[in-house]
C-alpha cells in the first residue's frame, strides 16, 4: 500500500509541474528526477515472483552476516597495501625522455618526433611523471591492488613493478623479478581464497533459506534430493530428445 501511495504522490507532483509553466531550471530538474523514479516500478514484481523474493531475502541475510568476511578482506588489503608502499614507494616514476633515467637528469628539453615520424622533429620539455597506478601512499596502493584483484590491466602493472629500481630512478629492465611473488601471494589469498569464501557463504545462506521453506514438509531431506535428481534427469533427457528431434 505504501509503494502505491508513493507512486501516486509522485504522479501528482509530476502533473502539477507539467500543469504550470515553470521557467526555473531547478523545477525542470525535479521533474526529471521524479520521472527517473519510474524505473523502480519493475521491483514490484519481486513480491509476486516467489523465486525472486527468496533470492532477495537470501542476499539481505547474507549482507547482514558477511561483515566479518568483509572486515578480514579489508585488513588483508590494508596489510598488502602497506607492504606495497614499503617496496614500491616512489619507484614508478620515469622521464619522458627515455635516455634519462634519474630525476636529476630529467630537466631541460629534448628532440622528439611527432607521431613517430622522423621528418617531423619538435622540441619537448622533459617531465618526470608517475605511472597511473602506484604505491606512493596507502590509499593509492589499495586502489592499485584492487586493480590486481579484478584481473583488469594488472600485467602491465606487474611489468612496471619488476622494472622498478629505487626512488628517484627510472625503470631498469627486470631489476626486481622477485616482486612477482608479492602479486602471486596477493592473488591467491585475496582474489581466490577470500572471494571463494564470500561466494561459498552466499551459497550456503541460499541453501539454508531454501531449507526453511520445507521445514514443515513431511518429506525428509534425502527424499527431496532424490526427487530433485529424478526431475533433473527427466529434464536432461527431454532436452536431449528435443535436440535429436531438431536434427532429424
Amino acid at each position: 500500500m505504501f509503494r502505491y501511495s508513493v507512486t501516486f504522490i509522485c504522479y501528482l507532483v509530476n502533473c502539477s509541474f507539467n500543469g504550470y509553466s515553470w521557467t526555473s531550471t531547478e523545477a525542470i530538474s525535479v521533474v526529471k528526477i521524479l520521472r527517473v523514479l519510474r524505473v523502480l516500478r519493475p521491483l514490484r514484481a519481486i513480491n509476486r515472483a516467489k523465486g525472486l523474493k527468496h533470492v532477495v531475502q537470501c542476499v539481505i541475510v547474507a549482507i547482514k552476516t558477511i561483515g566479518n568476511i568483509l572486515l578480514v578482506s579489508f585488513l588483508l588489503n590494508f596489510m598488502f597495501s602497506v607492504m606495497g608502499v614499503q617496496m614500491f614507494n616512489g619507484t614508478f616514476y620515469r622521464c619522458s625522455d627515455r635516455t634519462k633515467v634519474t630525476e636529476v637528469e630529467c630537466k631541460g628539453y629534448y628532440v622528439g618526433y611527432k607521431d613517430g615520424q622522423i621528418n617531423r622533429p619538435e622540441k619537448l620539455e622533459r617531465t618526470w611523471t608517475n605511472y597511473k597506478f602506484h604505491y606512493d601512499n596507502v590509499f593509492s596502493a589499495m586502489l592499485t591492488l584492487f586493480t590486481v584483484q579484478t584481473f583488469e590491466g594488472w600485467p602491465p602493472l606487474l611489468y612496471e613493478s619488476i622494472d622498478s629500481f629505487r626512488s628517484g630512478h627510472g625503470p631498469v629492465y627486470n631489476s626486481r623479478k622477485w616482486v612477482a611473488i608479492f602479486y602471486i601471494i596477493f592473488i591467491i589469498i585475496i582474489a581466490f581464497f577470500m572471494v571463494n569464501i564470500f561466494v561459498g557463504f552466499v551459497i550456503v545462506t541460499f541453501q539454508h533459506e531454501g531449507e526453511q521453506e520445507y521445514k514443515n514438509c513431511e518429506l525428509d531431506k534425502n527424499t527431496r534430493k532424490c526427487i530433485g535428481m529424478y526431475v533433473n534427469t527427466l529434464f536432461i533427457i527431454a532436452m536431449y530428445v528435443g535436440i535429436i528431434l531438431s536434427l532429424v
